[in-house]
């Protein structure tokens, strides 16, 4: 009975094989980084990723020498700069004075549904045909990967999405 037992439970683990998770990190480079360790632990447990990033200059920047054995997928045609990307206003609360700081937290909460849902980068077409390639088990979404939320939502994969 014990052995049966232990057969029964430890069957999945001889089974399961890794899945293949497309990762999109957010838009800014602190929120690449930090699905950096999720992407470690995913391809030290076997499973292939996709880890998928705007083809802009500062964005490639990021990681010159990739991540792990990920696969790094750049998408997008039009080299933007994140700092110039809305009109010049820095939107990284980081950096701003405490009082800038207010103002630029009640614009973003003012307009944040509304900026989230518009495809404002150049690889939302790509990104959109990329999705439609058999193979992807899953996704795993920075929240703030502006214009491309509702896209992988919408896609029949399943998907987990996070904001830290």
């Amino acid at each position: 009975l014990f052995v049966a037992c232990l057969v029964l439970l430890a069957w999945p683990l001889a089974i399961a094989q890794g899945k293949h998770i497309a990762v999109l990190g957010g838009m800014m480079k602190s929120h690449h980084l930090t699905v950096v360790p999720l992407i470690e632990g995913l391809l030290e447990r076997g499973h292939k990723v996709s880890f998928i990033v705007p083809a802009t200059t500062e964005a490639k920047g990021y990681f010159p020498k990739g991540v792990g054995n990920a696969s790094m997928v750049y998408l997008g045609k039009d080299d933007w700069s994140f700092e110039k990307l809305f009109s010049d206003q820095d939107l990284d609360t980081k950096n701003q004075a405490w009082h800038q700081k207010v103002i630029t937290i009640a614009r973003l909460l003012w307009e944040y549904r509304k900026t989230l849902e518009t495809p404002i980068f150049s690889m939302y077409d790509e990104l959109a045909q990329w999705i439609q390639l058999p193979g992807v088990d899953a996704f795993i979404l920075h929240m703030a990967s502006f214009g491309s939320v509702s896209l992988i939502e919408n896609s029949g994969v399943p998907t987990v999405g996070f904001l830290p």
